[in-house]
């Protein structure tokens, strides 16, 4: 008699596997970790965006003006074969009576002639816009061109003119500057910037100007802003002399400079008779009439006193 061979008990614990589907022709490959597939390759995530090369230091270094350190975006070459930025080359160039200079790069002498260069200007441009030059540097260009553009002919000619020292240039471009047209944005730092410059040439409006600026900044500049209104007024300023009228007065109170002058009528008389003999006439119509109204009323008491005089 046969004996039946024993059966191996099951594993306990152990599952039985179950057949996988068949898989569907054309399905993409299983991901088997974050970035990659199933061979093991790395997939490119969409959602990162290829970084900008970094410029080369060197190719900035021989662009940029060896001035102000920037890509410059009026450029032009001067007589050292260098390539700068014209405002901050004419304003070196203003540094220096003679006609000849030392280059800010080779510290030879070289005379001031200076000529476009057009080219660079737009490799400049082409170079940023296809962001072989990306970055600070490249931003800085493109609002500085944008600002640059925004100048009209005229007034980029104003600009070079107040550069080379010309005081009535300086004044416009204060005022430009103040007043925010002419194409640039309103900028009190840069109109005082150029008021500063034209009144220490005695200017008498830009002297005006900068008082007025410094009235109301602050105790320091508000003693500066007196002693700058007086000087201007000494100079001839109509403006001044009435400014200082109305502070003698009692009639303007405002700021830390108004509330420190004592009233005066004698005073202030005294600035409105200058105010007549003004050789600047730039005050405002208020100024006018205030002065005006101030020598109506002084003779009415002039005629009532001698009235009085005559009854004696």
């Amino acid at each position: 008699m046969e004996r039946a061979s024993p059966v191996k008990p099951r594993p306990i614990g152990l599952a039985v596997p179950l057949p996988m589907p068949p898989k569907a022709k054309g399905a993409p490959k299983a991901a088997t970790a974050a970035g990659t597939t199933t061979t093991g390759k790395k997939r490119p995530l969409e959602t990162e965006a290829p970084s900008a090369p970094a410029p080369d230091p060197a190719l900035l270094a021989e662009l940029k003006c060896p001035i102000s350190l920037e890509l410059p975006v009026d450029p032009v070459s001067a007589e050292d074969g260098r390539v700068y930025e014209r405002m901050k080359l004419i304003h070196y160039f203003s540094l220096t009576s003679s006609d000849k200079v030392r280059s800010p790069v080779t510290g030879v002498l070289m005379g001031k002639t200076i000529v476009s260069a057009f080219q660079m200007r737009n490799t400049i441009e082409r170079l940023v816009e296809s962001k072989v030059i990306a970055g600070p540097e490249a931003d800085r260009w493109k609002r500085a061109n944008e600002d640059f553009k925004a100048l009209s002919p005229e007034f980029r000619e104003t600009v070079i003119k107040a550069h080379q020292g010309e005081v009535k240039a300086m004044r416009d471009v204060g005022v430009a500057f103040r007043e925010g047209n002419q194409g640039v944005k309103p900028d009190y730092k840069e109109a005082h910037k150029w008021f500063f410059r034209a009144s220490m040439q005695d200017e008498v409006a830009s002297t005006t100007h900068r008082a007025v600026l410094l009235t109301g900044e602050g105790k320091d500049k508000d003693v500066v802003a007196a002693i700058e209104m007086t000087r201007a007024a000494m100079l001839g300023s109509e403006h001044a002399c009435g400014c200082l009228a109305l502070w003698f007065s009692n009639k303007v109170r405002r700021g830390e400079v108004t509330q420190r002058v004592a009233p005066c009528p004698g005073s202030a008389h005294y600035w409105y008779k200058r105010m007549r003999k003004a050789t600047c006439l730039n005050a405002c119509s208020s100024y006018k009439t205030a002065c005006d109204e101030h020598f109506q009323g002084h003779d009415a008491r002039a005629n009532a006193w001698a009235g009085e005089d005559d009854e004696e």
